[in-house]
């Protein structure tokens, strides 16, 4: 792309143009976790969500706890799409035993969220550990700001530069690729690559979606949650602009 400025490997600039109208992101290597509340089948709007379906294949598929923890399943939110819809309170899904995701969180590795809170002071979008202080992976909207880690408490931390508001639609995406890391919002690169100093953690890969542990009080997610990307392997610097222009498209983010 013209005026592209590249940055270790990841290009500085804004996502401009279209996606290949043959893409998708299951063609791209690693992807072992796609979850979109648009396409879902055989729920209403204020349904409660049972099941998060996987659809890279891999049959991670995310539950909840109980009934009083699933969010519900709400049409037309983001642009014309659907979302999951998580109330801030006890809200969460997981996945205990993941396939062909073994020490993801220790390796390279991409996540992608689409969303919309409805409050940014210290919200749980996605975590990879089983303890209440998350240290593995954590993927958090903390004072404002879209936050990432891998690691122990914040030694690998990075933030985004844009202060996030309420119920604003984003694209939110991290990603990590031998001792670097990087965190985009809507397209643009806003942290990064930065140097990884801390140590990956040692704690149980697994997949939370709206808390990091089920029992963390001050984390539990207020917004929803229409798409979510995982990928195993650090995508391409094209792969990372196609898929944010390629979700822009259908959700008319940015």
């Amino acid at each position: 792309m013209p005026g592209a400025v590249s940055v270790g490997s990841i290009p500085n600039y804004t996502i401009i143009g279209s996606v290949p109208s043959n893409f998708s992101p299951d063609g791209l290597p690693g992807l072992a976790f796609w979850a979109a509340a648009r396409l879902e089948s055989g729920l209403a709007g204020g349904d409660s969500v049972v099941t998060i379906t996987d659809r890279s294949g891999e049959g991670n598929d995310l539950t909840g706890a109980a009934v009083e923890n699933r969010p519900t399943y709400q049409t037309a939110i983001i642009g014309t799409q659907p979302v999951y819809r998580f109330d801030g309170t006890n809200d969460y899904m997981r996945r205990t035993t993941l396939t062909n995701m073994t020490n993801w969180t220790q390796s390279d590795h991409a996540i992608i969220v689409v969303i919309r809170p409805t409050s940014v002071v210290e919200e749980d979008l996605l975590s990879s550990s089983n303890s209440g202080d998350g240290n593995d992976l954590l993927m958090v909207i903390s004072t404002g700001r879209g936050h990432s880690w891998r690691g122990v408490g914040d030694a690998n931390a990075i933030n985004t530069t844009t202060t996030l508001l309420v119920n604003t639609n984003y694209i939110l995406m991290y990603w990590v690729s031998g001792t670097q890391n990087a965190i985009y919002l809507n397209g643009t690169l806003e942290a990064g690559p930065t140097n990884l100093t801390g140590t990956a953690g040692t704690g149980t890969d697994q997949i939370f979606v709206g808390n990091r542990s089920g029992v963390y009080g001050p984390g539990w997610y207020s917004g929803e949650i229409a798409e979510v990307l995982i990928y195993t392997t650090a995508p391409t610097d094209g792969q990372m602009l196609q898929l944010s222009a390629w979700l822009n498209s259908i959700y008319g983010v940015y």
